[in-house]
């Protein structure tokens, strides 16, 4: 019986650019038969083998796309299965969100589990995106050394259903993410809070600023700041389950928003674009016309794109008397 397999795939830009290096590894180690390779680039989470799936495949794949959001996954490394098959693939790096598409599914499987291939069960499970087949050891080094090409970073967007070989597309369903929750901050947020300050901050600012300024800035962070910052502001997080993405708080006294801070493992999901939405529903209920907020230089951009204006670098201090280049920016919010 002809093995169903469960993928997720990526954006149109990222799919395109695989594609090119599936063409590129084509003419060196001899092109796959048609359909032999995919039907789109991608990475497995599932692979039955046997008679078709037991429960409804279909709604398995509607379930997973409501509580998945697209995801970014970075390809950083080149590779080949010694198996006699010759496959190179790219490996991803490990992320949560990868492993909490894997768990999800195989959940939603139920007895469809024992069908799974060996290489497929929890433990077992090498994530890849598939380049080429049938690398002997002469070439490979050659195959793989092109196969670089293919690393960077690609977003997953989809899930699909895919019957082997020849590869045929049964089915597939766009990942929405229904499962990412803004509501107001309690005690229970603060540590995840606290972490995706600190990450934000050393991830996502890194870039921008000196690493004594992230040091200064990320390390006057504790519990105690935000659990005060609560109680004094409109305090809100995005949520995923019991995890914090990211929050955002705004001072209802002079319209300024104090901070709005995602999680780097929490990227493209539009968390922050969420919590602004949701600061200024509250600034409007309020009765606020203007909003304000200093922002770090990497922030800049995205601040600009839903509708800030300010383009001054200034000095802003913050607790402890760390001093940081910032970009005052103000909007004016339509009734």
């Amino acid at each position: 019986m002809r093995p169903f397999a469960i993928e997720i795939g990526f954006d149109a830009a990222s799919d395109a650019r695989l594609r090119r290096v599936w063409s590129d590894l084509a003419t060196l180690a001899g092109a796959p038969r048609e359909g032999e390779l995919a039907t789109a680039p991608h990475v497995t989470l599932a692979l039955l083998r046997g008679a078709a799936p037991q429960r409804d495949v279909g709604a398995a794949l509607d379930a997973l796309a409501r509580r998945v959001a697209p995801f970014a996954l970075e390809l950083d490394a080149v590779d080949r299965f010694p198996t006699r098959e010759g496959v190179v693939y790219a490996r991803p790096r490990p992320s949560e969100e990868l492993m909490r598409a894997f768990t999800i599914l195989h959940g939603l499987l139920g007895d469809d589990r024992e069908r799974l291939d060996a290489y497929y069960r929890a433990g077992a499970w090498q994530p890849h995106c598939t380049l080429a087949l049938g690398v002997g050891e002469a070439i490979a080094p050659w195959v793989m050394a092109a196969a670089t090409a293919a690393l960077g970073r690609v977003d997953v967007t989809r899930v699909q259903l895919v019957r082997y070989r020849p590869a045929t597309r049964l089915a597939e369903r766009p990942l929405d993410g229904r499962a990412l929750v803004i509501r107001r901050a309690c005690e229970a947020d603060l540590a995840g809070i606290c972490e995706a300050h600190t990450r934000a901050i050393r991830a996502t600012c890194a870039a921008s600023y000196a690493p004594a300024e992230i040091d200064a800035w990320a390390g006057r962070l504790h519990p105690g700041i935000h659990r005060e910052a609560i109680a004094a502001h409109e305090f809100f997080v995005a949520v995923d389950g019991a995890r914090v993405l990211g929050f955002g708080q705004l001072d209802a006294a002079t319209g300024e928003i104090v901070g709005c801070y995602v999680h780097p493992d929490a990227g493209r999901r539009g968390v922050a674009s969420g919590l602004l939405a949701a600061l200024e529903t509250r600034a409007r209920d309020l009765g606020l016309v203007r909003l304000q907020l200093d922002a770090s230089l990497n922030a800049v951009a995205f601040y600009r794109s839903v509708g800030f204006a300010g383009a001054r670098e200034r000095r802003h201090t913050l607790s402890g008397g760390v001093e940081i280049a910032c970009v005052p920016m103000t909007k004016t919010l339509c009734s």
